[in-house]
């Protein structure tokens, strides 16, 4: 495989609209940074051969530009967010997985390890070129088994076809679609796209989504009023605004009005929403007690967060 064209802004399969996503994969070395600062099995590892992939690389400077929005006192909230999807999705004890933009998770390679479970990631060309490459070095070095019960896809969420592709040995039984991270790169309308193939899939084969990704400008402004020392004041936005010169993402813009809001918007699509907060996860995190951080302060945060499982509305 050729890796020279890491971060471009076309792929063997890409179109024009899906090139543009592309240069969302900096934020996702930023996220896999924060991951490997936990106890998420196999993070770290992952982290250290994306570090080399992308010395290698052309586009080093992108990554460098990003490096200052590393903050590990507020890694906790990555941490949780990545713990609160494991959780809901042990819950369900259902065991066909389709994670959609997954970038260099590691949740495919830790939930593989179940031979019974059959897990499915599918993001774009040049993220999903090199988490290939990742895995492949894995492997050679023992560091992970070669699971023939995990598919590494190259698509778009928001082509229904590539969706269809990405699922296409699933039996007729149920599934989660799960994404971690997405949604907050899509406007409103990408966002009804991508409902709508979600609805589709779920209507095919039964089964939940789930998301954490219900990011609110209400949130926002509490977090950075609720906090008065550095942890999160003005971060958010200042993030953002980071995010946005490297991506051209308005991440901002793309936030739902309140959690109201987004509940609301789902229903619309469709679904039955089913909400959990990320407090739930409170008790398996590490991060607060590496930097000892305070537990009021953490579980005020916690509290701020949330994530949906949703099914199909059946009843009209």
């Amino acid at each position: 495989m050729k890796y020279d064209d890491f971060n471009s802004n076309t792929g063997n399969r890409a179109s024009e609209s899906t090139g543009s996503y592309e240069k969302i994969s900096p934020t996702a070395w930023l996220i896999a940074y924060e991951r490997a600062l936990s106890d998420i099995p196999l993070s770290k590892e992952i982290f250290r051969e994306l570090e080399e992939v992308i010395k290698q690389s052309q586009y080093a400077s992108e990554y460098s530009a990003i490096e200052e929005l590393r903050n590990p006192r507020a890694s906790f909230i990555w941490e949780s967010r990545y713990k609160i999807v494991n959780h809901l999705i042990e819950q369900e004890r259902i065991d066909q997985v389709l994670e959609i933009a997954s970038g260099y998770s590691p949740r495919g390679l830790n939930m593989a390890k179940d031979p019974s479970v059959e897990y499915v990631e599918i993001d774009l060309h040049g993220v999903m070129e090199v988490k290939k490459r990742i895995v492949e070095k894995l492997v050679s070095r023992s560091e992970v088994p070669l699971e023939p019960n995990l598919r590494l896809e190259e698509g778009n969420a928001l082509d229904i076809q590539d969706l269809l592709t990405a699922t296409h040995t699933f039996k007729v039984k149920p599934i989660i679609i799960a994404n971690e991270g997405l949604l907050q790169y899509l406007n409103l309308d990408e966002k009804r796209t991508l409902g709508g193939n979600v609805h589709q899939l779920l209507g095919r084969f039964g089964g939940v989504w789930i998301t954490p990704d219900i990011a609110t400008q209400t949130q926002v402004s509490l977090i950075s009023k609720q906090t008065q020392v550095s942890l999160f004041k003005d971060r958010p936005k200042k993030r953002a605004i980071k995010i946005q010169n490297i991506t051209g993402i308005d991440m901002m813009n793309n936030l739902f009005e309140s959690e109201e809001a987004a509940r609301s918007f789902f229903e619309s699509l469709g679904f039955v929403v089913e909400q959990h907060s990320f407090i739930e996860v409170a008790d398996e995190l590490v991060l607060p007690q590496r930097f000892k951080l305070a537990k009021e302060q953490i579980d005020k945060i916690l509290g701020r967060f949330v994530a949906f499982v949703m099914k199909v509305n059946t009843t009209g």
